[in-house]
């Protein structure tokens, strides 16, 4: 589940450095959302996840240069972003971030992982199921299956084609609203 508080964000974290670690210690994923008041939990958090446990975040749509979004990307052991301001520029991305994988979402037009040395792996968009009613959330749709898909131990690139049909089920929903049996299983 994702949920997302637009209201600007001044003072401390929220939550405590132990609450966070607690709960990462507990947990089979994360996924770091960017939120301004998560930076000074980043090494806490990183600390506390146990071996085998990968930490995931979205940097949305940053275009490799600006400075807020690298400690995001640095802590990560998988990184998603948006193609969209990245352009050209998501092997020199994905270069500067190795060793770990980056997934770049374009769209309509599929999406790219990056992992490791040489061409990324190109993955096709999904025909939707159903007639595209709201594309909002696809990549967050896209970023889930990605991680669903490797927590039952599927390879990066069998999990982003996965991924790919997740999020063309999500943009046949208005709200993001999934009815049973909506999502693909495998």
């Amino acid at each position: 589940m994702s949920l997302y508080d637009p209201r600007p964000w001044q003072g401390p974290p929220p939550f405590p450095a132990g609450e966070v670690t607690a709960l990462a210690r507990r947990a089979t994923h994360v996924h770091l959302s960017i939120m301004d008041w998560t930076l000074p939990l980043l090494p806490a958090l990183r600390a506390a996840l146990p071996d085998g446990v990968a930490l995931s975040t979205d940097l949305h749509d940053w275009d490799g240069a600006n400075a807020y979004h690298r400690p995001f990307a640095e802590v990560a052991d998988l990184v998603f972003v948006s193609g969209v301001r990245l352009g050209a520029g998501a092997g020199a991305l994905a270069t500067a971030l190795a060793p770990r994988p980056v997934l770049v979402t374009r769209g309509a037009d599929g999406a790219e992982v990056h992992a490791g040395a040489g061409d990324p792996t190109r993955v096709p968009a999904t025909e939707p199921p159903a007639p595209i009613v709201d594309t909002n959330g696809a990549g967050d749709a896209f970023a889930a299956g990605v991680i669903a898909a490797r927590l039952r131990g599927t390879a990066l690139t069998d999990a982003a084609s996965y991924a790919a049909r997740v999020a063309a089920a999500a943009c046949t929903h208005d709200g993001m609203e999934y009815p049973p049996g909506l999502l693909p299983r495998r």
